[in-house]
């Protein structure tokens, strides 16, 4: 462990690497160094390709400050350090070798000039809220500012290559501390620390969601990084966890189910550390320039948000949408009879999701409060299973669930492994080896009903997660019997 002053000195080395890192491909970039360079993919991808370098610098040097540092003494302390390197020249490898495909990311620079040029950023492919456009816009226009500082005409169109290169650069930097942050996760689910070094690390390759984010470009990492931040943080500094939760929500709505273990655990700190969050992050880019206006505009556009049909595509709406065509209705038409029947089915499922999730917290707190549980038990079941539940809740109810989404689960699946060692006396390894495995390891396809094997998993591991289980282990024969129907008929009521 790093602490007092070391944690300082560390933090502070950690961000002078990385402007290091991201500054000295632009410094190589300059003119007069440019006969020693040259690019594959053409000179805007230049700054991506000369990253490739100082980021396997900076990966090196990292592990050497760490190693300094922290002093590991065996090769098992070694072993988080060096994974991180590995890792890191993997995805490093893979985001540079796929910057040149487009992705997603110009949907989030078309939408930052729109609103450079006032106007409306929800004409195209831009499904999000305005923080992110909004970001990009800004630090378009401060690289031109910037140049202007070293006598240095930047035309505002010539500032996109290196909006993206940065955007890049970030996504390097979420793999690697949702890296890092998933295994102190793991440490706080009470997983042994060998295992949990092996089996987060083998997360984090066999990884489908987190291969489809980096090659569309997506942000699905930025609310990974957020999620598990959160909660990490929620014990220890609620204010921030609650200030991140606003963050991530700017960024992809979903993340603010997270007010409701925040409500339910009486973290009013967190709560406060919300709605601050959600005002700065309004307030801030209005101080900057942006018009109030775009709130009115990404309204209008949340009321008809886009869902799609898909089998790739895992939302409820999708499954809705397709077990109709596969009885024959008509649901593309405008003058069908079934138009509006996916909608409704999705409304349904997302009531039978709520209504089961309802279920499970119902259940859990019967059993915290009618149960002896040891003190581990007791600690995870309260500070864990519901914020977990709504981990997979963001997933289970969003009306649209592409492949590369998927990467936010990763703190359930640690919590289902956490389940099946420290909750529950009849582990069901083999039912967690293979959702996890359904979840990460499959290709995408579409093909009905098979495609949504994602969603498959996700109900499996939800399922070796019953609380249920608790109760069974803890109360056997027929106490587990009265209490399982006192249980029962006191939820029915």
């Amino acid at each position: 462990m790093i602490s007092g002053n070391r944690t300082f000195r560390f933090i502070s080395a950690l961000l002078i690497l990385y402007l290091f890192t991201i500054l000295l491909p632009v410094a190589l970039h300059w003119e007069g160094l440019s006969q020693f360079i040259t690019n594959f993919y053409g000179e805007q991808f230049e700054l991506l390709e000369l990253f490739g370098f100082s980021a396997t610098i900076g990966l090196f040097l990292w592990a050497y400050i760490e190693g300094r540092l922290r002093r590991p003494a065996s090769w098992r302390a070694w072993l988080p350090i060096w994974l991180t390197v590995f890792l890191g020249l993997f995805w490093l490898s893979i985001l540079v070798e796929t910057s040149s495909t487009p992705g997603d990311y110009p949907c989030y620079q078309n939408a930052a000039e729109a609103l450079l040029q006032n106007k409306t950023p929800y004409r195209g492919c831009y499904f999000y809220p305005p923080l992110l456009a909004q970001g990009l816009a800004f630090l378009s226009k401060s690289i031109v500012s910037f140049g202007g500082l070293f006598g240095q005409g930047v035309a505002p169109d010539s500032t996109w290559p290196v909006v993206f290169y940065l955007f890049q650069s970030l996504q390097l930097l979420s793999i690697l501390v949702a890296f890092r942050l998933s295994l102190a996760l793991a440490q706080e689910l009470k997983l042994k620390k060998l295992l949990s070094v092996i089996f987060v690390s083998s997360l984090f390759v066999l990884n489908t969601p987190l291969l489809r984010t980096v090659i569309l470009h997506q942000v699905n990492l930025w609310i990974l990084t957020a999620v598990l931040g959160i909660i990490l943080l929620i014990n220890k500094k609620p204010f921030w966890a609650g200030v991140i939760t606003a963050f991530s929500g700017h960024i992809k709505v979903y993340p603010l189910i997270f007010a409701l273990p925040f409500a339910v655990g009486k973290k009013w700190h967190a709560l406060l550390g919300l709605v601050a969050g959600l005002a700065v992050f309004v307030l801030v880019p209005v101080s900057l320039g942006f018009r109030w206006s775009i709130w009115q505009q990404y309204g209008q556009f949340f009321l008809r948000f886009p869902q799609y049909n898909a089998p790739r595509n895992n939302s409820l709406y999708s499954i809705a949408a397709n077990i109709l065509v596969l009885t024959g209705a008509d649901v593309t038409s405008e003058g069908s009879i079934w138009r509006f029947a996916p909608r409704v089915g999705y409304y349904l499922l997302v009531l039978g999701v709520i209504g089961w999730l309802v279920w499970r917290f119902l259940q859990t707190r019967k059993i915290i409060k009618g149960v002896y549980l040891f003190d581990q038990k007791r600690y995870l079941l309260v500070e864990y299973g519901f914020l977990m539940d709504m981990v997979a809740a963001q997933l289970l109810v969003s009306p649209s669930l592409w492949e590369h989404q998927w990467v936010i689960i990763l703190p359930f699946v640690l919590w289902a492994v956490s389940f099946q060692y420290n909750l529950t006396r009849r582990p069901h390894i083999p039912a967690a080896f293979a959702g996890i495995l359904m979840i990460y390891a499959v290709p995408s396809f579409d093909m009905i009903p098979f495609s949504y094997v994602r969603i498959a998993g996700l109900l499996v591991l939800l399922w070796i997660t019953n609380p249920g289980l608790i109760l069974e282990d803890e109360l056997p024969g027929k106490w587990a019997d009265r209490y399982g129907q006192y249980l029962f008929s006191s939820i029915d009521k």
